[in-house]
C-alpha cells in the first residue's frame, strides 16, 4: 500500500498600516493595526491541486498589553 502525502504551500504578507485606538471588552487600547493576506495551496501529489484559497487578516497589537487585543479574519477564495 502506498502512503498518501499532502503537500501544503503557504505564502503570506503582513504590514503595519496605521495606529488606531480600539475599544474592546477589556478596555480601550492604543494599537498598531497590522493587515495581511495568506494564500495556501494543498496537493495530494505533484501537480494535482486538491484545494487552495486566500484569507485576509487584521490584527490590533497593543504594545502596552504585549499582545493582540483584537483580530478579524476573512476567507476570500
Amino acid at each position: 500500500m502506498q502512503a498518501r502525502r499532502l503537500i501544503f504551500e503557504l505564502a503570506f504578507s503582513f504590514q503595519v498600516v496605521r495606529q488606531e485606538q480600539v475599544l474592546v471588552p477589556a478596555g480601550r487600547f492604543d494599537t498598531l493595526r497590522v493587515e495581511g493576506s495568506t494564500h495556501y495551496q494543498a496537493r495530494m501529489r505533484k501537480d494535482v491541486t486538491s484545494g487552495e484559497g486566500t484569507s485576509t487578516h487584521r490584527y490590533w497589537f497593543s504594545p502596552v498589553a504585549g499582545h493582540c487585543v483584537a483580530y478579524e479574519y476573512e476567507q476570500t477564495n
